[in-house]
């Protein structure tokens, strides 16, 4: 089976034990969309998130890193970012489909 690299994006003043919470809200947002039975290429095949202390410049730097040292079937990871005086919480990983 293959995988889809899937990602949200938080505000980056969220804290750390919320992002959990929210990464609970988009698998079951997508559970309930794609439904239960697996290889939907969603966040619905997320087992939850791990968050690195990993900081990137820019988004796009971040999103290569963690496309890179993300294992299918591992929770996602989530990483800082610091983009044009913003900071942003990356969330990704790659989703069996």
């Amino acid at each position: 089976m293959g995988a889809v690299f899937n990602e949200s994006i938080e505000p980056g003043d969220t804290p750390a034990k919320l992002l959990n919470r929210l990464h609970e809200e988009d698998i079951k947002a997508s559970q309930h969309s794609y439904g239960h039975a697996g290889y939907s290429g969603t966040f619905a095949e997320s087992s939850g998130i791990t968050v690195r202390e990993e900081t990137f410049k820019s988004l796009e730097e971040a999103r290569q890193w963690v496309q890179d040292n993300h294992e299918k079937w591992e929770p996602c990871l989530a990483v800082k970012v610091f983009e044009h005086d913003k900071a942003m919480w990356l969330i990704g990983g790659w989703m069996s489909s």
